[in-house]
């Protein structure tokens, strides 16, 4: 696969309701010459193509997916370059967009999921087993990325609170992935 058209950014940009979000993700995007881009937390219940041209740039506006907001929690986006790509079985979870990403240049497909977690632990236990879920709709080539809010090891987490039970089903849903 001709990678050279591939630059991938994946932001939880904690809302989009901001001028100033908004502004800082227009930079992102324009300094990275991003082609894909995921976006985690934007808060947002309605997201059309005219926010995604003034949001991510034209060619992004009628190649994107959307996962609304649940009131002003979570929301997501993903969009891919029409220069480059198409997006193709989109498939919406309650915390997860997948996506069949194609390359226009030579016909190469896989999937793409974007995630956000959940922050409850009974929450969580319920987002690894959503993730499994995944499994019958993506293909063998496949990008999981995102906010998951979970780790995968005790020194990842950044205080001693660690639910090491959640740890061991989070690590067990990956090797099922």
């Amino acid at each position: 696969m001709s990678q050279h058209n591939v630059n991938l950014v994946c932001w939880n940009v904690r809302g989009l309701n901001n001028p100033s979000h908004r502004s800082a993700v227009c930079d992102l995007i324009r300094d990275t010459h991003a082609t894909i881009i995921c976006i985690q937390e934007t808060k947002l219940q309605v997201v059309n193509d005219r926010l995604i041209r003034d949001l991510l740039g034209p060619c992004f506006s009628a190649n994107f997916a959307v996962l609304p907001a649940a009131g002003t929690r979570g929301g997501m986006i993903l969009a891919a370059s029409e220069d480059f790509f198409t997006i193709s079985d989109v498939h919406l979870s309650a915390h997860s967009i997948t996506v069949t990403v194609t390359m226009r240049s030579e016909g190469a497909s896989w999937s793409l999921t974007s995630v956000y977690g959940q922050q409850g632990d009974p929450e969580k236990l319920l987002f690894i087993e959503e993730l499994k879920l995944l499994e019958p709709v993506v293909k063998s080539e496949w990008i999981l990325l995102g906010d998951f809010n979970v780790i995968t090891k005790a020194t990842d987490k950044n205080n001693t609170n660690i639910n090491r039970r959640l740890i061991g089903k989070f690590r067990g849903a990956l090797d099922v992935l």
